[in-house]
């Protein structure tokens, strides 16, 4: 299966994830809704680990390559989450959706400082076509 495909599998996983939680945040605290939604995805990915992770590499993996997981961790499965969860309880999952699609936006120049990244020209163009369709999409007028 390409990437291209994997990507599409995984954006109709997100969209289906932003009704099911403004489903689910009507009745519950965000914070408790994120916290019992990580359960049954840490659950299957021990399950699916455990069956094809050879773990025998693993002590020979590079530790900080362990460090950026951990952190992706964090700042994914709880402050991510956590905000969003709150996000589309009080706009709901179109609108929360959109504006976390300015992730796209920010990789780029995370990536710059971070990892000395080049900014070109299609950086540039494709953030100001970001930035111009969600204050599109985001605005309150229909």
């Amino acid at each position: 299966m390409s990437g291209v495909t994997l990507a599409f599998i995984s954006s109709f996983f997100w969209a289906l994830n932003a009704i099911l939680i403004r489903k689910g945040v009507r009745d519950v605290d965000p914070l408790e809704a994120a916290y019992v939604s990580t359960y049954p995805g840490a659950a299957l990915l021990i399950f699916v680990s455990l069956a094809v992770v050879d773990w025998s590499a693993v002590p020979s993996s590079p530790w900080a390559a362990f460090g950026m997981f951990t952190l992706t961790g964090i700042f994914s499965l709880a402050f991510a989450r956590f905000f969003y969860f709150i996000s589309v309880q009080r706009i709901g999952p179109s609108r929360s959706s959109i504006v976390l699609a300015t992730r796209v936006l920010l990789a780029p120049f995370i990536g710059m400082l971070l990892l000395s990244e080049p900014f070109t020209l299609r950086v540039a163009i494709g953030g100001s076509l970001m930035v111009l369709g969600l204050s599109l999409l985001s605005s309150e007028t229909p």
